[in-house]
């Protein structure tokens, strides 16, 4: 089953994300900045208490930026590495949801929006996958050996045990 729906929305989550991260690093941090250097009415002492709680302000504008480019940057990398069509995936949409939920509480609503989509639709699709994969092994006459264990025609014959007794190529010594 084809999974581009899927990578093309986290492309545009992670797009948008990195839209926030730079608008965020490169213009809100130096507006913050830029609001903490105008203050020619003050004392001394209350000019220096200022600029520190400005300071600690666009610090914490850049690094809220940078977590925005951070997890665009990882979306991007997840997305081209683990999805693959015809593959069933249970961390990376779980992984979307927890993402989702993190961006709640960072009150980006377009990103949860689509990160939820994204997980849904990945999950949604993992049940068709599984039927077509159990469906195609059902036609060649396969089986699985064990559980967990690699897939073999109908009639073959495993080997469970080996004896070397008995083994006429074996001479015991």
């Amino acid at each position: 089953m084809n999974r581009s729906f899927e990578r093309k929305v986290m492309y545009v989550a992670s797009g948008w994300q990195l839209f926030t991260g730079l608008i965020t690093i490169f213009f809100y941090s130096f507006y913050i900045k830029s609001q903490g250097s105008d203050m020619e009415q003050l004392s001394f002492f209350q000019m220096k208490g200022v600029q520190e709680i400005f300071d600690t302000l666009y610090m914490f504008s850049i690094t809220y930026g940078l977590l925005f480019v951070v997890i665009a940057i990882l979306n991007i990398i997840f997305v081209k590495r683990m999805v693959k069509d015809n593959t069933v995936h249970y961390k990376l949409p779980v992984y979307w949801v927890i993402l989702a939920v993190v961006f709640f509480f960072l009150s980006d609503f377009i990103s949860v929006a689509l990160c939820l989509v994204a997980a849904v639709i990945a999950l949604a699709k993992n049940k068709p996958i599984k039927k077509s994969a159990s469906a195609r092994v059902a036609t060649c006459g396969l089986r699985p050996a064990k559980q967990g264990g690699s897939v073999l025609p109908r009639k073959a014959a495993v080997l469970i045990e080996h004896s070397s007794a008995g083994d006429k190529g074996n001479s015991g010594e």
